[in-house]
Protein backbone atom coordinates (compact mmCIF):
# COMPACT_ATOMS: atom_id res chain seq x y z
CA UNK A 1 0.00 0.00 0.00
CA UNK A 2 1.25 3.50 -0.35
CA UNK A 3 -0.50 7.11 0.09
CA UNK A 4 -1.98 8.87 2.73
CA UNK A 5 -5.02 9.01 4.25
CA UNK A 6 -6.46 12.05 5.64
CA UNK A 7 -8.62 11.81 9.15
CA UNK A 8 -11.05 14.58 9.58
CA UNK A 9 -12.01 14.79 13.29
CA UNK A 10 -15.55 16.42 14.68
CA UNK A 11 -18.78 16.93 12.80
CA UNK A 12 -18.96 15.64 8.93
CA UNK A 13 -21.37 17.47 6.48
CA UNK A 14 -22.87 14.05 4.83
CA UNK A 15 -21.65 15.18 1.39
CA UNK A 16 -18.49 14.48 3.15
CA UNK A 17 -19.11 11.71 4.57
CA UNK A 18 -17.49 9.47 1.45
CA UNK A 19 -14.45 9.67 0.21
CA UNK A 20 -11.53 7.68 -1.59
CA UNK A 21 -8.83 6.57 0.43
CA UNK A 22 -5.60 6.38 -1.36
CA UNK A 23 -4.58 3.64 1.19
CA UNK A 24 -7.08 1.23 -0.22
CA UNK A 25 -9.05 3.04 -2.74
CA UNK A 26 -12.50 2.57 -1.13
CA UNK A 27 -15.24 5.11 -0.58
CA UNK A 28 -14.81 5.21 3.32
CA UNK A 29 -17.50 6.19 6.29
CA UNK A 30 -16.26 8.15 9.24
CA UNK A 31 -20.39 9.17 10.26
CA UNK A 32 -22.11 12.38 10.85
CA UNK A 33 -19.81 12.88 14.27
CA UNK A 34 -16.76 11.84 15.69
CA UNK A 35 -15.47 12.29 19.36
CA UNK A 36 -12.10 11.53 20.13
CA UNK A 37 -11.52 11.14 23.58
CA UNK A 38 -10.15 7.85 24.45
CA UNK A 39 -10.14 7.04 28.51
CA UNK A 40 -7.74 4.77 29.43
CA UNK A 41 -5.52 5.39 26.59
CA UNK A 42 -4.48 9.18 25.58
CA UNK A 43 -6.51 12.45 24.96
CA UNK A 44 -6.67 12.34 20.92
CA UNK A 45 -6.99 15.42 18.85
CA UNK A 46 -10.64 17.24 18.50
CA UNK A 47 -11.55 18.96 15.23
CA UNK A 48 -7.92 18.73 13.60
CA UNK A 49 -7.44 17.04 10.41
CA UNK A 50 -5.00 14.55 10.72
CA UNK A 51 -2.88 12.65 8.04
CA UNK A 52 -1.71 9.11 8.18
CA UNK A 53 0.90 7.52 6.42
CA UNK A 54 -0.09 3.68 4.53
CA UNK A 55 3.31 3.27 3.28
CA UNK A 56 4.99 -0.16 3.69
CA UNK A 57 7.13 1.13 6.19
CA UNK A 58 4.32 1.87 8.47
CA UNK A 59 2.81 -1.31 7.87
CA UNK A 60 4.79 -3.97 7.56
CA UNK A 61 2.51 -7.08 6.72
CA UNK A 62 -0.52 -5.88 4.52
CA UNK A 63 -3.62 -7.96 4.47
CA UNK A 64 -1.96 -11.44 5.26
CA UNK A 65 -4.89 -13.94 4.39
CA UNK A 66 -5.10 -17.77 5.62
CA UNK A 67 -7.97 -19.14 3.20
CA UNK A 68 -10.01 -22.06 5.23
CA UNK A 69 -12.49 -23.74 4.24
CA UNK A 70 -15.63 -23.17 6.55
CA UNK A 71 -18.34 -20.76 7.34
CA UNK A 72 -17.90 -17.61 9.48
CA UNK A 73 -15.95 -18.41 12.25
CA UNK A 74 -16.60 -16.69 15.90
CA UNK A 75 -14.58 -15.14 18.19
CA UNK A 76 -10.89 -15.07 18.44
CA UNK A 77 -7.85 -14.62 21.12
CA UNK A 78 -4.44 -13.92 20.85
CA UNK A 79 -1.08 -14.19 22.78
CA UNK A 80 2.57 -14.46 22.25
CA UNK A 81 2.61 -18.00 21.01
CA UNK A 82 -0.05 -17.13 17.90
CA UNK A 83 -3.76 -16.14 16.94
CA UNK A 84 -6.55 -18.85 18.07
CA UNK A 85 -9.98 -19.05 16.34
CA UNK A 86 -12.89 -21.27 16.53
CA UNK A 87 -14.94 -22.60 13.43
CA UNK A 88 -18.70 -23.28 14.52
CA UNK A 89 -19.33 -25.14 12.35
CA UNK A 90 -16.37 -27.00 11.19
CA UNK A 91 -15.99 -28.13 15.04
CA UNK A 92 -12.53 -26.75 15.19
CA UNK A 93 -10.38 -24.51 17.03
CA UNK A 94 -7.18 -23.30 15.02
CA UNK A 95 -4.38 -21.56 15.24
CA UNK A 96 -1.75 -19.44 13.09
CA UNK A 97 1.49 -17.85 14.18
CA UNK A 98 1.59 -14.46 15.59
CA UNK A 99 2.09 -11.71 12.48
CA UNK A 100 0.22 -14.05 10.33
CA UNK A 101 1.72 -16.15 7.27
CA UNK A 102 1.75 -15.97 3.54
CA UNK A 103 -1.11 -16.67 1.60
CA UNK A 104 -1.88 -21.07 1.87
CA UNK A 105 -0.72 -21.34 5.15
CA UNK A 106 -1.86 -24.09 7.04
CA UNK A 107 -3.59 -23.70 10.39
CA UNK A 108 -2.68 -25.45 13.29
CA UNK A 109 -5.90 -27.94 14.69
CA UNK A 110 -5.85 -27.55 18.36
CA UNK A 111 -9.08 -29.44 18.98
CA UNK A 112 -11.41 -30.69 16.72
CA UNK A 113 -15.02 -32.95 16.65
CA UNK A 114 -16.43 -30.05 18.31
CA UNK A 115 -18.88 -26.90 18.26
CA UNK A 116 -16.61 -24.61 19.81
CA UNK A 117 -18.19 -20.74 20.12
CA UNK A 118 -15.74 -18.45 21.28
CA UNK A 119 -12.00 -18.83 22.48
CA UNK A 120 -9.49 -17.40 25.51
CA UNK A 121 -5.86 -17.98 25.84
CA UNK A 122 -3.53 -17.79 27.99
CA UNK A 123 0.17 -18.16 28.89
CA UNK A 124 -0.31 -22.06 28.94
CA UNK A 125 -3.68 -23.10 27.64
CA UNK A 126 -6.49 -22.56 25.16
CA UNK A 127 -9.65 -22.00 26.34
CA UNK A 128 -13.31 -22.67 24.79
CA UNK A 129 -16.97 -22.73 24.74
CA UNK A 130 -19.12 -25.11 23.20
CA UNK A 131 -23.05 -23.85 24.58
CA UNK A 132 -22.89 -26.29 26.91
CA UNK A 133 -19.09 -27.01 28.42
CA UNK A 134 -16.12 -24.86 29.27
CA UNK A 135 -12.71 -26.50 27.91
CA UNK A 136 -8.99 -26.42 27.80
CA UNK A 137 -6.32 -27.77 26.55
CA UNK A 138 -2.56 -27.07 26.56
CA UNK A 139 -0.88 -25.13 24.28
CA UNK A 140 1.49 -27.74 23.39
CA UNK A 141 -0.95 -30.03 23.03
CA UNK A 142 -2.38 -33.08 24.99
CA UNK A 143 -5.83 -34.43 26.54
CA UNK A 144 -8.69 -31.64 27.02
CA UNK A 145 -9.91 -31.08 29.95
CA UNK A 146 -13.61 -30.17 30.89
CA UNK A 147 -13.89 -27.00 33.75
CA UNK A 148 -17.54 -26.83 33.76
CA UNK A 149 -20.38 -28.43 31.84
CA UNK A 150 -24.09 -28.44 32.18
CA UNK A 151 -23.98 -25.39 31.22
CA UNK A 152 -26.82 -23.34 28.45
CA UNK A 153 -26.28 -21.27 26.04
CA UNK A 154 -22.91 -20.01 26.64
CA UNK A 155 -21.94 -17.08 25.04
CA UNK A 156 -18.67 -15.29 25.90
CA UNK A 157 -15.47 -16.48 27.30
CA UNK A 158 -12.35 -14.60 29.39
CA UNK A 159 -9.73 -15.79 31.95
CA UNK A 160 -6.92 -13.96 34.05
CA UNK A 161 -4.36 -15.86 35.89
CA UNK A 162 -6.34 -17.67 38.29
CA UNK A 163 -10.23 -18.40 36.60
CA UNK A 164 -11.49 -18.52 33.53
CA UNK A 165 -15.20 -16.45 33.37
CA UNK A 166 -18.24 -17.26 30.74
CA UNK A 167 -21.87 -16.14 30.36
CA UNK A 168 -24.78 -18.40 30.10
CA UNK A 169 -28.30 -18.69 30.24
CA UNK A 170 -30.11 -20.47 32.97
CA UNK A 171 -32.97 -21.46 30.70
CA UNK A 172 -34.53 -19.65 27.81
CA UNK A 173 -35.91 -17.07 29.37
CA UNK A 174 -33.04 -14.25 28.63
CA UNK A 175 -33.96 -12.64 32.13
CA UNK A 176 -31.96 -15.77 33.93
CA UNK A 177 -28.64 -14.98 32.41
CA UNK A 178 -25.99 -15.49 35.04
CA UNK A 179 -22.50 -14.66 34.92
CA UNK A 180 -19.69 -17.72 36.09
CA UNK A 181 -16.09 -18.45 36.67
CA UNK A 182 -14.39 -21.41 37.72
CA UNK A 183 -10.61 -21.95 38.61
CA UNK A 184 -8.10 -22.84 36.32
CA UNK A 185 -7.67 -26.21 36.83
CA UNK A 186 -11.36 -27.25 37.01
CA UNK A 187 -11.05 -28.53 40.46
CA UNK A 188 -13.65 -26.70 42.08
CA UNK A 189 -17.56 -26.00 41.41
CA UNK A 190 -17.96 -23.06 39.27
CA UNK A 191 -18.92 -19.91 41.31
CA UNK A 192 -21.85 -17.60 40.01
CA UNK A 193 -20.94 -13.99 40.10
CA UNK A 194 -24.06 -12.29 38.82
CA UNK A 195 -27.85 -13.22 38.12
CA UNK A 196 -31.20 -12.26 36.20
CA UNK A 197 -28.31 -10.82 33.65
CA UNK A 198 -30.46 -9.55 30.48
CA UNK A 199 -29.02 -12.37 28.00
CA UNK A 200 -25.37 -11.95 28.53
CA UNK A 201 -23.18 -12.23 26.05
CA UNK A 202 -19.65 -11.07 25.49
CA UNK A 203 -17.14 -10.43 28.12
CA UNK A 204 -14.04 -9.51 29.33
CA UNK A 205 -11.23 -9.13 32.01
CA UNK A 206 -8.72 -6.69 32.87
CA UNK A 207 -6.97 -6.37 36.30
CA UNK A 208 -8.83 -7.21 39.14
CA UNK A 209 -12.35 -6.65 37.45
CA UNK A 210 -14.87 -8.55 34.92
CA UNK A 211 -17.09 -6.62 32.91
CA UNK A 212 -19.46 -7.83 30.05
CA UNK A 213 -22.39 -6.66 28.24
CA UNK A 214 -26.12 -7.93 28.31
CA UNK A 215 -27.62 -7.78 24.96
CA UNK A 216 -31.12 -7.23 25.96
CA UNK A 217 -34.00 -8.16 23.99
CA UNK A 218 -35.61 -7.58 20.94
CA UNK A 219 -37.41 -5.07 21.92
CA UNK A 220 -34.24 -2.83 21.55
CA UNK A 221 -32.78 0.15 23.79
CA UNK A 222 -32.46 -2.49 26.96
CA UNK A 223 -28.53 -3.46 26.55
CA UNK A 224 -26.35 -2.58 29.15
CA UNK A 225 -22.54 -2.81 29.83
CA UNK A 226 -21.88 -4.46 33.65
CA UNK A 227 -18.71 -5.08 35.97
CA UNK A 228 -18.02 -6.52 39.18
CA UNK A 229 -14.52 -7.13 41.21
CA UNK A 230 -13.63 -10.56 40.12
CA UNK A 231 -13.97 -12.31 43.61
CA UNK A 232 -17.49 -11.35 43.79
CA UNK A 233 -20.05 -10.68 46.81
CA UNK A 234 -20.77 -7.52 45.28
CA UNK A 235 -23.80 -6.12 42.90
CA UNK A 236 -22.49 -5.15 39.64
CA UNK A 237 -21.96 -1.83 38.38
CA UNK A 238 -24.43 -0.64 35.76
CA UNK A 239 -21.86 1.12 33.72
CA UNK A 240 -24.31 2.07 30.54
CA UNK A 241 -28.07 0.86 30.22
CA UNK A 242 -30.79 1.28 27.48
CA UNK A 243 -28.25 0.84 24.78
CA UNK A 244 -29.60 -1.01 21.35
CA UNK A 245 -28.03 -4.07 21.24
CA UNK A 246 -24.44 -4.79 22.72
CA UNK A 247 -22.17 -7.43 20.94
CA UNK A 248 -18.63 -6.84 21.83
CA UNK A 249 -16.74 -5.62 24.61
CA UNK A 250 -13.19 -5.08 25.46
CA UNK A 251 -11.24 -3.58 28.69
CA UNK A 252 -8.13 -1.99 29.82
CA UNK A 253 -6.97 -1.58 33.65
CA UNK A 254 -8.03 2.21 32.78
CA UNK A 255 -11.65 1.43 30.55
CA UNK A 256 -14.01 -0.50 29.17
CA UNK A 257 -15.16 -0.40 25.53
CA UNK A 258 -17.85 -1.60 23.39
CA UNK A 259 -19.80 -1.30 20.59
CA UNK A 260 -23.65 -0.95 19.80
CA UNK A 261 -26.37 -1.70 16.80
CA UNK A 262 -27.19 1.71 16.64
CA UNK A 263 -23.55 2.52 15.37
CA UNK A 264 -21.63 3.75 18.36
CA UNK A 265 -18.48 2.63 19.84
CA UNK A 266 -18.38 3.57 23.37
CA UNK A 267 -16.15 3.33 26.42
CA UNK A 268 -16.09 4.54 30.09
CA UNK A 269 -13.61 4.69 33.01
CA UNK A 270 -13.40 0.85 34.06
CA UNK A 271 -13.47 1.77 38.20
CA UNK A 272 -16.42 -0.14 39.77
CA UNK A 273 -18.10 1.95 41.79
CA UNK A 274 -20.38 1.13 44.54
CA UNK A 275 -24.47 0.13 44.08
CA UNK A 276 -26.52 3.20 44.77
CA UNK A 277 -23.56 5.89 43.30
CA UNK A 278 -23.68 7.14 40.39
CA UNK A 279 -22.23 5.47 37.34
CA UNK A 280 -19.02 5.90 35.39
CA UNK A 281 -19.20 8.76 32.32
CA UNK A 282 -19.53 7.46 29.34
CA UNK A 283 -18.05 8.73 26.34
CA UNK A 284 -18.98 8.46 22.33
CA UNK A 285 -15.66 7.43 20.67
CA UNK A 286 -17.09 7.10 17.16
CA UNK A 287 -20.85 7.13 16.09
CA UNK A 288 -22.88 6.43 13.06
CA UNK A 289 -20.60 3.45 12.08
CA UNK A 290 -22.08 0.79 10.21
CA UNK A 291 -22.61 -2.28 12.43
CA UNK A 292 -20.11 -2.31 14.75
CA UNK A 293 -19.97 -6.06 15.88
CA UNK A 294 -16.77 -6.48 17.72
CA UNK A 295 -13.81 -4.32 19.47
CA UNK A 296 -10.50 -5.24 20.95
CA UNK A 297 -8.03 -2.66 22.90
CA UNK A 298 -4.42 -2.46 23.21
CA UNK A 299 -1.43 0.35 24.06
CA UNK A 300 -1.47 1.13 20.71
CA UNK A 301 -5.13 2.26 20.48
CA UNK A 302 -8.91 0.60 20.08
CA UNK A 303 -9.96 -1.35 17.02
CA UNK A 304 -13.57 -2.34 15.87
CA UNK A 305 -15.10 -3.77 12.62
CA UNK A 306 -18.25 -2.86 10.92
CA UNK A 307 -20.13 -5.71 9.55
CA UNK A 308 -21.52 -3.61 6.33
CA UNK A 309 -19.48 -1.09 4.65
CA UNK A 310 -21.15 2.35 2.89
CA UNK A 311 -23.07 1.67 -0.40
CA UNK A 312 -22.52 -2.10 0.17
CA UNK A 313 -19.08 -1.98 -0.58
CA UNK A 314 -18.60 -4.02 2.21
CA UNK A 315 -17.32 -4.10 5.97
CA UNK A 316 -14.40 -2.43 7.14
CA UNK A 317 -11.74 -2.56 9.95
CA UNK A 318 -11.33 0.48 11.87
CA UNK A 319 -8.58 2.46 14.78
CA UNK A 320 -8.76 4.91 16.97
CA UNK A 321 -4.65 4.72 17.70
CA UNK A 322 -3.11 6.43 20.38
CA UNK A 323 -1.76 9.60 18.45
CA UNK A 324 -6.07 10.30 17.80
CA UNK A 325 -8.29 10.31 14.98
CA UNK A 326 -10.49 7.78 13.48
CA UNK A 327 -8.06 5.46 11.00
CA UNK A 328 -9.83 2.74 7.92
CA UNK A 329 -7.41 -0.31 8.04
CA UNK A 330 -9.12 -2.17 5.99
CA UNK A 331 -12.11 -2.09 3.20
CA UNK A 332 -14.52 -4.27 1.47
CA UNK A 333 -14.26 -7.04 3.91
CA UNK A 334 -17.32 -9.40 4.38
CA UNK A 335 -19.05 -10.00 7.48
CA UNK A 336 -15.52 -8.71 9.82
CA UNK A 337 -17.06 -10.37 12.90
CA UNK A 338 -13.80 -11.18 15.29
CA UNK A 339 -11.21 -9.08 16.08
CA UNK A 340 -7.97 -9.22 18.48
CA UNK A 341 -4.83 -7.07 18.88
CA UNK A 342 -1.60 -7.28 20.69
CA UNK A 343 1.49 -5.27 20.87
CA UNK A 344 2.44 -5.28 17.24
CA UNK A 345 -0.95 -6.26 15.23
CA UNK A 346 -4.10 -6.10 14.83
CA UNK A 347 -6.22 -9.88 13.74
CA UNK A 348 -9.29 -10.09 12.11
CA UNK A 349 -11.53 -12.76 10.37
CA UNK A 350 -13.95 -12.24 7.65
CA UNK A 351 -15.61 -14.81 5.57
CA UNK A 352 -15.85 -14.83 1.73
CA UNK A 353 -18.15 -17.38 -0.35
CA UNK A 354 -16.86 -20.80 1.63
CA UNK A 355 -13.73 -19.28 3.17
CA UNK A 356 -12.71 -17.52 5.66
CA UNK A 357 -10.20 -15.54 5.76
CA UNK A 358 -7.71 -14.44 8.78
CA UNK A 359 -6.06 -11.33 8.57
CA UNK A 360 -2.75 -9.40 9.77
CA UNK A 361 -1.70 -6.10 9.62
CA UNK A 362 0.87 -4.52 11.84
CA UNK A 363 0.20 -1.69 13.93
CA UNK A 364 3.18 -0.11 14.23
CA UNK A 365 3.40 3.67 12.71
CA UNK A 366 -0.54 4.14 12.66
CA UNK A 367 -0.19 7.58 14.44
CA UNK A 368 -0.76 11.06 13.42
Amino acid sequence: MSGDVEVVAGPIAPEQNTRESPCSAWPWYLGASMKFTLSGIAALAVGVALTVSCSSSHFSTEYVTLAVPGPTPGCMAVNETGVYWADTYAGTVLRGPAGGFPDGGVPTTIASGLNPTCVAVDATNLYWTNYTTITKVPLGGGKPTVIASGQNGVGGIAVDDKNVYWTTILDDNAGFGVVMKAALDGGTTPTVLATRQLAPGAIAVAGDNVYWVNQGTTAGDDGSVMGMPAVGGTQPTAFASGESTIYGIAADPLAVYWVTAAGNVRSAPSEIVPPGMPAPAVTTLASSQVSPTAIAVSASGVYWTSDVGPEGVGGSVLSIPTGGGIVALASGETFPNAIATDTENVYWISYVGQQTKLHALSTSGVTP
